[in-house]
């Protein structure tokens, strides 16, 4: 099992989204918010669920598509 670990950058990233959406609905900017956040919980088991990113030719570097978000991120186990 691994630990998934947020950067300082990603949590803004998530802060930035969640702001721009309540602009129009909180209750829907919490909900992608979550959704996005707790789509990662897969990688603790599963490390290797996302698929290569086409522009970096480096196995260690995934992403994970929600909606119209990309999940970027880096494992170093392999």
């Amino acid at each position: 099992m691994v630990k998934v670990i947020w950067t300082e950058s990603a949590i803004q990233d998530l802060s930035d989204i969640g702001d721009f959406i309540a602009k129009d609905s909180v209750r829907y900017a919490e909900l992608t918010v979550s959704k996005l956040f707790y789509s990662t919980d897969i990688l603790e088991n599963h490390p290797k669920a996302g698929k290569k990113i086409p522009e970096i030719n480096d196995e260690s570097f995934r992403e994970i598509i929600r909606g119209n978000f990309r999940i970027v991120y880096h494992s170093n186990i392999y």
